[in-house]
């Protein structure tokens, strides 16, 4: 499993970081940043926890399936733009 931080949603209120330290951290960025990528299978289900109640909406988790279908979409409008 990843995480995704939308940085321009993000309002850097330290929920993320309070409950998952190990995965977010405010140091570094006026934002929240992941810091292991992809989430240890161990700290997935504390993971959810902030995901879920982000009042900004602007954490997103990317299961691994999902993964590379983001990625393949990403190719095809890619290649459609060059075409």
């Amino acid at each position: 499993m990843r995480v995704r931080v939308n940085k321009d949603l993000c309002s850097a209120c330290g929920v993320c970081e309070g409950l998952v330290p190990e995965v977010f951290s405010l140091e570094t960025e006026p934002y929240a940043v992941v810091l292991l990528d992809p989430v240890p299978e161990e700290l997935e289900d504390a993971v959810r926890e902030p995901v879920e109640n982000c009042r900004e909406g602007a954490l997103e988790i990317l299961e691994e399936d999902t993964i590379g279908q983001t990625n393949d979409t990403q190719g095809k409008e890619s290649n459609q733009t060059r075409n």
